[in-house]
């Protein structure tokens, strides 16, 4: 899934009013004072962090380039500022290293000692079966199976070579037909594909099938056997005496796993060995005299228990390395600093801006297609710190210690289902002086990535918000459990998608509406749940004498045609639960009512008014159009959405996109 993001900067930007468009106003949150700089505009290169702050190398892009970037939940953009006379910050840090003391010793393994030889007694061979799988095909001459008394009554095909019967027999007791037969050297390498042992010696096979297999097969009977179709006897093996292990050498480093997971090689300090009951010792590794009299005691005492007629292997000698610690070491960044010059701090004539942010700036973003708002959590002036720089500068020359960016925050979770490309204009405005920077619009596609495959075979848990998708060339029926909540089976499609949450929070406000009590509350989020096929939902209660309402668009309360069952069974499980079953082809919001809501009195039937002699229409003036909603950003400084309407044209204006 490919998802784009184009950026432009344009140079000569006029914004007024026309079509649709939505002016979202963001405060800084800064109670800063600063005089307007000189200059002040987005400049410089992009970048992208993900929601866990990594940054995504392949997005740091000039502006005016043309790449592709692939947009996740939760992801940040970073944008530049720049302005003119900027001093320029700088820091530098140092690089911690990991710990290595979690692991103290090591027993060497097997890799640092020969195994030495076990010794063998001499032997004059042994008989060895030979088990095959035996395909057949056995069929009868008799038209009744029960007529079938010798070898002329049979014809017998093993894999495709006919074979020769040695006897056939029906057995009335047991209703069945044994047919005996063998496979000689010539058949064997013919059915099998391969020579027969250089000694090889048949034997006979057994094949017993049931006698109606005849009757309802049309006389013949197919099948595999596994059976021993011969054997083989091997040679004498000469005996040979014991060879003692040895112990190769000690290593100077090991590689051990860390406490986090990975391999880290670790210097070897001293080693100890214990064997037939006796100790060695190296106190100091980088003593080869030692390392190699320490090897030599350990060899001799498996020499010793060799001769004494032990059993003796490699691990008889426990031998175990002591490693030397290395203790980790913290990454240490330096305040930053300015470059000074004739004892006067360096300032760039024209660079990022390092200054203050002012409390009555503003962020000013214009949806040019509705939803981005949907999509973003927050917009705000960044100053960015020394752990910033440490973090990013390897990956990007756009990061700087106190340097100012907009900083634009996906959030974490799109409820979108289809990809969608969004656009928005966002510039930064004094709100006293009405100075603004250049205006860069954004132009996405958008896609959610974050969902999870149906599966037709078992219950899909849906007790938490998710987006679904049906694998492409799949279809069947979907049991979505919500919890243990509600149940909803479903027949879907290959491409098919669908957002699925349930709330069951009380909600006091509709339940004030209500002209009885509520019991509980089943709000699925039904922008987008309208299945193509209709299904059938269980709301789980154990109170039959409840009433189930769904509440429409319009907040009214519409009795929902349901049935109470009992032991409902979920299909695709063993589960029964209780509760209210009806059809639907959308996920609503429905509440349980302790009883029926009151009716309305009818209106007294009122007398016709007299009829009047119609005259020419007035002209009436309409009404004015209702301003469209503003829509919700979930940013936490979040000032207030002015509703406009805007024409956009653009001048001098590059395009870019990023990659992801």
């Amino acid at each position: 899934m490919k998802k784009v993001l184009s950026v432009a900067l344009a140079s000569a930007m006029v914004l007024g009013m026309g079509a649709n468009a939505f002016a979202i106003s963001y405060s800084t949150g800064s109670n800063q004072e600063a005089d307007w700089p000189d200059n002040f505009q987005f400049d410089g290169q992009l970048f992208v962090t993900d929601k866990d702050g990594d940054i995504i190398e392949e997005s740091t892009t000039e502006l005016n380039d043309s790449e592709s970037v692939d947009f996740e939940p939760g992801d940040v953009i970073w944008m530049p500022l720049y302005a003119d006379d900027q001093y320029q910050w700088k820091n530098t840090w140092t690089e911690g290293t990991d710990g290595q003391d979690a692991v103290k010793s090591v027993r060497l393994d097997s890799s640092y000692f020969y195994h030495g030889e076990t010794s063998v007694d001499p032997s004059v061979g042994e008989v060895v079966e030979i088990r095959r799988d035996v395909p057949f095909k056995l069929t009868s001459i008799k038209a009744d199976a029960a007529h079938i008394g010798g070898v002329d009554d049979v014809s017998l095909d093993v894999a495709t070579t006919r074979i020769t019967v040695s006897s056939a027999q029906y057995d009335a007791a047991d209703n069945t037909v044994t047919v005996r037969f063998w496979i000689d050297k010539v058949d064997y390498k013919t059915i099998f594909g391969e020579d027969a042992p250089e000694n090889y010696d048949y034997e006979p096979i057994s094949l017993t099938v049931d006698a109606d297999d005849f009757d309802n097969n049309y006389r013949t009977v197919t099948g595999t056997v596994h059976a021993v179709v011969g054997t083989y006897r091997e040679g004498a093996i000469a005996g040979s005496p014991a060879v003692a292990p040895e112990l190769l050498g000690v290593p100077e480093t090991v590689v051990v796993v860390d406490s986090d997971d990975k391999e880290v090689e670790r210097t070897v300090e001293s080693a100890k060995a214990t064997i037939n009951g006796k100790t060695y010792t190296i106190k100091d590794r980088d003593d080869g005299h030692e390392v190699q009299e320490f090897i030599d005691n350990v060899n001799e005492q498996f020499q010793k228990m060799v001769d004494a007629g032990k059993t003796v292997t490699w691990d008889d000698a426990v031998v175990t390395v002591n490693l030397a610690e290395i203790k980790a070491t913290d990454d240490v960044i330096d305040k930053p600093y300015i470059d000074s010059a004739d004892e006067d701090k360096v300032m760039a004539d024209y660079g990022h801006y390092t200054g203050n942010i002012d409390k009555n700036w503003s962020i000013n973003l214009i949806e040019k297609s509705t939803g981005v708002a949907e999509l973003i959590e927050k917009a705000e002036l960044y100053k960015a710190t020394a752990t910033d720089y440490a973090s990013y500068s390897k990956y990007t020359d756009e990061i700087m210690p106190n340097a100012v960016y907009l900083k634009i925050t996906l959030e974490d979770t799109w409820k979108t289902v289809d990809s969608e490309t969004l656009t928005y204009y966002v510039y930064v405005a004094d709100n006293d002086s009405g100075k603004q920077t250049n205006e860069v619009w954004v132009s996405g596609k958008y896609v959610n990535n974050n969902w999870e495959y149906v599966n037709f075979d078992w219950t899909n848990d849906a007790s938490k918000a998710q987006l679904w998708k049906v694998k492409k060339g799949e279809n069947g029926t979907a049991v979505f459990d919500f919890a243990d909540k509600a149940f909803f089976t479903v027949k879907m499609y290959s491409g098919e998608s669908m957002y699925l949450d349930l709330s069951t929070a009380y909600d006091k406000a509709i339940a004030g509406e209500m002209d009885a009590e509520a019991d509980s509350f089943y709000k699925f989020d039904n922008d987008n749940a309208n299945f193509s096929r209709t299904g059938e939902l269980i709301i789980v209660t154990s109170d039959s004498s409840l009433v189930p309402y769904e509440i429409d668009e319009d907040g009214n309360f519409v009795e929902v045609d349901a049935k109470y069952v009992e032991d409902y069974a979920i299909a695709h499980t063993n589960k029964k639960v209780d509760g209210f079953v009806f059809s639907t082809k959308t996920l609503g919001n429905y509440v349980l009512s302790t009883e029926e809501l009151g009716q309305e009195e009818q209106p007294a039937e009122e007398t016709p008014a007299k009829p009047v002699t119609p005259s020419e229409p007035t002209q009436e003036t309409p009404a004015p159009e209702t301003s469209k909603p503003n829509p919700a950003t979930g940013a936490e400084d979040f000032v207030g959405l002015a509703v406009s309407l805007a024409v956009v044209s653009v001048a001098a204006a590059g395009a870019l996109a990023l990659k992801k």
